[in-house]
């Protein structure tokens, strides 16, 4: 697990920098940038609507959601994403953190980061955001948290009984969740409470194989899988936790990456049998079941999806 996470680090990291059309410039750890990346234009009545963020490997793609028509893009990609409360995204990178306003094509704040970022999530009692950040060699994971519209650099966490951190997610009072394994390749979540300077761990007797992204659902804390793609949910409690239920998806494929619940539904990136993900999957929440929209045939051939998140219409 650590193993494969650290290579695709290692091969990414000259994708998304060689393929970024952003020249190199010196960031303070909190920089608004003004037209740095400019993407396809989005038109005003665009701007009106939720919107689909579909994350490639040089790439992302905005949809309209739940529509699914495609709006525009940014011509940089991620290897996740996340969004706050007012519509912004953002987009995790090598050494930096991209945040867009809903329905930007332009970055309005650059944040530095101590590595490479894999995932990130958003508190939704202070809108400050936290990523699992790690190195490719020379030193551990941890996870960085950042003030929005701060000039301030991050504070950094480690937890050294969770040897490889993966995703990160807040449950709706703002306590922090990290999901990964420990040095026997168990699966365990740490949690690091509002307003704590040291994790919690929390361990399982069930062993999530390939684990990926860890979301709040409203009432459960939950885990999707990366292969063989389902939602565990979780019942956290003090040191232990356990799989509440499973939601099962019908039709689809052997793998996945960061996928994304909004509401009632469930958005997968997947992709036909064992292959990379291309397509997204959309599934009813918790039900699961048979899926009830894909979109496709957006991204080219070559490239992968890596993650996907939705931001909601401001105004609304």
């Amino acid at each position: 697990m650590q193993l494969g996470r650290r290579t695709l680090a290692a091969l990414a990291a000259g994708v998304l920098l060689s393929g970024c059309a952003m020249p190199a410039v010196s960031l303070s750890p909190h920089q608004s940038v003004a037209s740095t990346a400019q993407g396809s234009s989005i038109s005003s009545n665009g701007w009106r609507v939720s919107l689909l963020y579909v994350g490639g490997d040089k790439e992302t793609y905005i949809f309209k959601y739940p529509g699914g028509k495609l709006l525009g893009s940014i011509p940089i990609g991620s290897f996740g994403m996340c969004s706050d409360a007012k519509g912004d995204v953002f987009l995790t990178r090598v050494s930096a953190i991209f945040e867009f306003p809903h329905g930007g094509t332009t970055p309005v704040a650059i944040y530095k980061a101590p590595g490479s970022v894999y995932s990130c999530a958003v508190d939704p009692t202070t809108q400050n955001f936290a990523a699992v950040v790690f190195c490719l060699s020379g030193c551990g994971d941890s996870i960085a948290v950042y003030r929005q519209n701060s000039q301030a650099p991050p504070q950094t966490f480690h937890d050294s009984k969770l040897h490889s951190m993966l995703y990160c997610g807040y449950d709706a009072a703002g306590n922090l969740y990290v999901d990964g394994y420990d040095k026997n390749g168990k699966f365990m979540i740490s949690e690091l409470p509002a307003g704590a300077q040291s994790f919690t761990n929390i361990t399982f007797r069930e062993n999530i194989a390939a684990a990926g992204q860890i979301q709040w659902d409203g009432t459960y804390m939950t885990v999707e899988t990366r292969f063989q793609p389902k939602i565990y949910r979780l019942k956290l409690s003090r040191s232990r936790g356990k799989i509440v239920s499973a939601t099962q998806l019908t039709g689809v494929g052997g793998r996945s990456s960061q996928s994304w619940i909004q509401g009632k539904a469930l958005i997968v990136p997947t992709g036909p049998g064992n292959k990379r993900p291309k397509v997204i999957g959309m599934w009813k929440y918790p039900q699961g079941g048979e899926e009830i929209r894909r979109l496709s045939g957006f991204i080219p051939p070559e490239r992968q999806i890596d993650g996907v998140t939705v931001s909601v219409n401001p105004k609304d």
